[in-house]
């Protein structure tokens, strides 16, 4: 039982801190800021303001993968639904491993139970929800 909530322990910070990696990293590819380059007099030189010639070119790029507030939340849905995967098996396998060990405890069968339980109806919510989104932007577009 000590491993279990060891294991429970673990495993939530863990996941966590991938979800949050994981959006940081695949929706921010490349958004390091480039210095603004433009010609003073004759010579090109990295500058933030104009001396004695024309003002430098300053053109900003969007670095990042998408270009609107929905493409970004379309990102973020389809992360937390591929990591929703692996992690309604993990929670039913240690529901599982909860009723094959429980040796007659009604407490331990109870408890595995209810993960087996609530691991399914989160992951029918995040379908769901899924399935509302999709339908609404359907609606909204015509």
């Amino acid at each position: 039982m000590d491993i279990i909530k060891n294991l429970k322990r673990t495993i939530t910070p863990l996941f966590i801190l991938s979800i949050f990696l994981g959006v940081v990293f695949l929706t921010t590819s490349n958004t390091f800021a480039d210095t603004a380059t433009g010609t003073i007099g004759n010579d090109t030189e990295t500058t933030t303001g104009t001396i004695g010639g024309t003002a430098p070119t300053v053109s900003l790029v969007n670095q990042l993968s998408f270009g609107s507030i929905e493409e970004f939340l379309d990102r973020v849905a389809d992360i937390l639904f591929t990591y929703s995967i692996p992690l309604v098996v993990i929670m039913i396998i240690i529901g599982a491993f909860y009723l094959v060990t429980a040796g007659g405890n009604p407490g331990k069968i109870d408890t595995g139970k209810k993960i087996i339980t609530w691991a399914i109806i989160g992951f029918v919510v995040i379908l769901i929800a899924g399935s509302i989104a999709s339908l609404v932007r359907n609606l909204l577009e015509g």
